[in-house]
């Protein structure tokens, strides 16, 4: 019972850093591919989805796994 802060801790921390980082980096990938590519500005909107997405996912499967 004792750990158990610990590990609600733990799980929070990790989905915070895991829908920041895959967002973050969509957003990253998708400002490069408007400033350096001349791509329309809304790729920035959709990398940053896909990313916020893909840490959606991630999270799922996650849950899944400790729910077992």
């Amino acid at each position: 019972m004792e750990k158990d802060w610990v590990k609600k801790f733990g799980l929070a921390s990790v989905m915070m850093v895991d829908i920041l980082g895959y967002s973050g980096a969509g957003v990253g990938i998708g400002y490069l591919a408007w400033n350096k590519l001349g791509w329309p500005w809304w790729v920035i909107l959709l990398t940053s989805t896909a990313g916020l997405v893909l840490a959606m996912y991630r999270l799922y499967r996650m849950f899944i796994r400790e729910m077992r």
